[in-house]
């Protein structure tokens, strides 16, 4: 049986859909927000019934049947302090999304759409957050940035874990096979290694926390 996997991942500017037969993707598009279209909500939040009705816009015209979908996997948002990895999403995590208790960030969409999307197909479609925003680690936090401020130690893996699966795939490690060096750029520009996919030290080129 092939699964239909639908992937969501909502930024600051922009809406990224995909669709996966299995791990095939057959689908992607990404949806340009404009200044003047987001400046007219409040908040994140108030921006779901936006993005959700837009991604079943782009599917549709795609010619897309939404129903024929098994999953729905929204980018992690800012929730409790977890370990990394998929979860299916349940009412804890939709608090702390809604809320929200860890702090606004476009990807907090992300697990919230995902679910409604399931809930509206059917109990047998299941939605998922992959890679959290925060989540626990074994060892301490270190920050440093450019801009000194104080915020949350954050850490939004996912795109970081990608861009070190796909390095290590390519070039093989002699000496130090669980060592990796991450990096995500967005407002802030991050660098940062990891070990056994625990992070370490975070180097920032901005203050992530104002924006």
């Amino acid at each position: 049986m092939t699964y239909n996997i639908l992937a969501i991942n909502p930024g600051s500017t922009s809406t990224k859909i995909a669709l996966f037969e299995d791990d095939k993707q057959v689908f992607i598009k990404t949806i340009r927000h404009t200044a003047e279209e987001i400046g007219k909500f409040p908040n994140i939040s108030s921006q779901f019934s936006f993005r959700k009705e837009l991604i079943l816009s782009e599917l549709k015209q795609a010619g897309i049947e939404i129903g024929k979908v098994h999953a729905i996997v929204g980018r992690g948002g800012l929730i409790k302090p977890i370990e990394s990895g998929v979860y299916e999403v349940n009412p804890a995590m939709l608090h702390d999304l809604e809320v929200p208790v860890m702090g606004e960030h476009a990807s907090n969409l992300g697990g919230l759409i995902a679910y409604h999307l399931a809930r509206e197909l059917g109990p047998e479609v299941k939605a998922f957050m992959q890679t959290a925003g925060s989540f626990r680690r074994k060892r301490t936090v270190s920050v440093q940035c450019i801009v000194g401020v104080n915020h949350p130690a954050l850490f939004v893996g996912t795109d970081r874990y990608a861009s070190a699966q796909m390095c290590n795939d390519q070039i093989e490690f002699f000496v130090f096979p669980a060592c990796r060096l991450g990096m995500h750029a967005g407002y802030a520009f991050l660098i940062q290694g990891m070990e056994n996919g625990n992070p370490g030290n975070i180097r920032m080129s901005a203050d992530a926390g104002k924006r």
